[in-house]
Formats: structure tokens, C-alpha cells, sequence
């Protein structure tokens, strides 16, 4: 017999002797309850590792061992199944991150059956409310990071049948650099009634994106329109008078903006 805390799996383990051994664990919810096969990791070795729920206490287990020359049954053995009040053992860190990106908080906690709620606040002052977007209710969580996000804080909400505990309240520094261009786009060529593609590559937070262009050299630039021209990747549709037209693109955030190389279209016949 043995304990184990929801969430985790229990250990059970048989040894015999014989040759060809096949091994099912089997299980029953009470101790006048049903044998029923066992599925699940390990069901069918010696060492049978069952996940454990809330409501598996008092379940009884055995093995059934079996070859060609007959079959054997193990004692039944019960699962305690145990749970202990929520504590954190690895408070969540403060962070920074850009616009656009997610921040990462991470809380570590003991305790069986947990559950995770966390929650934000918009100042040191302000009230909590639960947080909702990707892994709010998870010990990792990846809040989307915005602009006016600056100075939000965090904590997590651990709780189980035996209690709730808070972590620490950390903060978000949301951080803003000037926009750099890593990648320069590229001049192509295309057919027209096709499209072309121009692709930037920039770093810096809460980046916004205008490509424009200018039918020569010597032309005045012009804000594009079209499919994706406010992207990184900009797919105008090309057309027959469009041979020699030159593009770039102007990236902006609010330390500033920058421009792209111009790069020209060969429109192909």
C-alpha cells in the first residue's frame, strides 16, 4: 500500500518467477468494488505508476501474473490518497519585456491538487482582478505585454481543498528601444497580376510599419496601400507600369523611426 498527493503517481511494484510473464494491474474503488483493468502508464510491467486524482483515496490495486503454465493474483493494496495545505516554495521575479512580446512569471508550489489563478493589478495601489489570455491558470504564465502595461503587477492565487496561499507581488517594466533594422529587404521581381514581396526585419517595442514607394529614382516617396503594407513582409500586387517603382519601409515606435534601404521592382513579362 502507499500515499501519494493528486497530481503526482503512485508506486506499486510486483516481483515473480516464472518464465514468459505478462503482467495487468487492476484496480478497484472500494474494497467490495469490481475488479476493473488498469490502463494508463505501466499497466502491464512489474512496476505499475498510476497518475493520482482527488478522488482516487481508498482505491485497491493488484496484479495479475500470468504465462503460459496459468495465472497468479498479488495481494490488493489501497492508495491513500493525501493532500496538503498550498505553500510556495519559489516566489515568482519581476520582469521586463517590449510591447509585443509576453512577459514570463513563474511560480513553484507544494501541495496536492493544485490549481493556479493569477492576477494583475495596474498599480501598487490598484485592485487585483483575475488575469485571463495564455497560461493564466498555470505555475508558468505568458502575459501579453502592451505599451501602457508599464508598472502592472503580478501574483498567483495557489489554491487546493486544503487552502489558498498568495506568492509575492512583482512588477512589469515594460521597456522601449529605438527601432533598428537587422535585415534590409531585398529587390525581386515578378509578373505582373502576381504579387511581390518585400520583407524588414527590425527590433525595438511596440514597432509599427508604413512601406512606401516612388516610381523612380528621382520620385517623391508615396504611402503605400494594399495587402499588408502597415507589415514586416509587404505583398503589393504588381502590375505592367510598375517596372523600375522602388520601395521602403519607414518603422516607427515612440523613441523614434527609422527608414529601409530602397529596393526596386523588375516587373517580368
Amino acid at each position: 500500500s502507499t500515499s501519494a498527493e493528486p497530481g503526482t503517481r503512485a508506486t506499486f511494484k510486483v516481483v515473480a518467477t516464472g518464465g514468459g510473464l505478462s503482467y495487468q494491474w487492476q484496480y478497484r474503488t472500494s474494497t467490495s468494488g469490481t475488479w476493473t483493468d488498469s490502463r494508463g502508464i505501466n499497466y502491464n510491467k512489474a512496476t505499475f505508476t498510476p497518475d493520482v486524482g482527488s478522488a482516487m483515496n481508498g482505491y485497491q490495486y493488484r496484479c495479475r501474473v500470468s504465462n503460459s503454465m496459468g495465472t497468479v493474483y498479488s495481494n490488493a493494496v489501497t492508495l491513500t490518497v493525501t493532500v496538503t495545505a498550498p505553500a510556495i516554495t519559489t516566489q515568482p521575479q519581476s520582469t521586463s519585456a517590449e510591447p509585443g512580446t509576453r512577459a514570463t512569471f513563474k511560480v513553484v508550489a507544494t501541495g496536492g491538487g493544485l490549481s493556479y489563478q493569477w492576477q494583475y493589478r495596474t498599480s501598487t495601489s490598484g485592485t487585483w482582478t483575475d488575469s485571463r489570455g495564455i497560461n493564466y491558470n498555470k505555475a508558468t504564465f505568458t502575459p501579453d505585454v502592451g505599451s501602457a502595461m508599464n508598472g502592472y503587477q503580478y501574483r498567483c492565487k495557489v489554491s487546493n481543498v486544503k487552502g489558498t496561499v498568495y506568492s509575492n507581488a512583482v512588477t512589469l517594466t515594460v521597456t522601449v528601444t529605438a527601432p533598428a533594422i537587422t535585415t534590409q529587404p531585398q529587390s525581386t521581381s515578378a509578373e505582373p497580376g502576381t504579387r511581390a514581396t518585400f520583407k524588414v526585419v527590425a527590433t525595438g517595442g511596440g514597432l509599427s510599419y508604413q512601406w512606401q514607394y516612388r516610381t523612380s529614382t528621382s520620385g517623391a516617396w508615396t504611402d503605400s496601400r494594399g495587402i499588408n503594407y502597415n507589415k514586416a513582409t509587404f505583398t503589393p500586387d504588381v502590375g505592367s507600369a510598375m517596372n523600375g517603382y522602388q520601395y521602403r519601409c519607414k518603422i516607427s515606435n515612440v523613441k523614434g523611426t527609422v527608414y529601409s534601404n530602397a529596393v526596386t521592382l523588375t516587373v517580368t513579362k
